[in-house]
C-alpha cells in the first residue's frame, strides 16, 4: 500500500463544525469511489485565517504528484495554492518539497479539535457501511 498525506489549505474558519465536517466528507467519500484513495485519519489545525487539514490516505497505485494537486484540490484547499503548486509540479526541475503547509502558523485550539473529531468520527461511519 502506498501511503499519502494530502495537504488541505482552508482560508477560512468554518462557522458550522458540523456542516463543514459533513460537506469535507462527502468529498473524500467521492475521491475515495473515483481514484481508490482511502483515508484513513484526518488532523485539522487553526491558522489566523483558517484552517489547514492534514489528510492520511493510501492507494494501492502509485498517486503521481499531478493527482495530489488535483486531490487537494477537489478536497477544497485554496485554488490560488493548488495553482502555485501545480506550476510547481509540471516545472523542470521540480521542487523537491513543493507541496507545504507552514507549520508555525498551526494552533490546537478548540475549533481544531472538534473538527479532528466530528470528520473522523464521519470517516469510521463511511467505512462501516461498506
Amino acid at each position: 500500500m502506498n501511503k499519502y498525506t494530502f495537504l488541505i489549505d482552508i482560508d477560512y474558519k468554518p462557522t458550522n463544525p458540523n456542516k463543514f465536517a459533513e460537506e469535507f466528507t462527502n468529498k473524500i467519500k467521492f475521491v475515495e469511489d473515483i481514484l481508490k484513495v482511502f483515508v484513513e485519519e484526518v488532523e485539522v489545525f487553526e491558522t489566523r485565517k483558517g484552517i489547514h487539514i492534514y489528510v492520511y490516505a493510501s492507494s494501492e497505485r502509485k498517486i503521481s504528484d499531478e493527482e495530489i494537486v488535483v486531490i487537494q484540490l477537489a478536497l477544497g484547499s485554496d485554488y490560488k495554492r493548488e495553482i502555485f503548486n501545480w506550476s510547481r509540479v509540471i516545472s523542470n526541475p521540480k521542487p523537491k518539497h513543493w507541496n507545504v503547509l507552514f507549520k508555525s502558523k498551526e494552533r490546537i485550539t478548540k475549533l481544531s479539535r472538534v473538527l479532528t473529531i466530528l470528520i473522523n468520527n464521519k470517516l469510521d461511519g463511511l467505512g462501516k457501511d461498506l
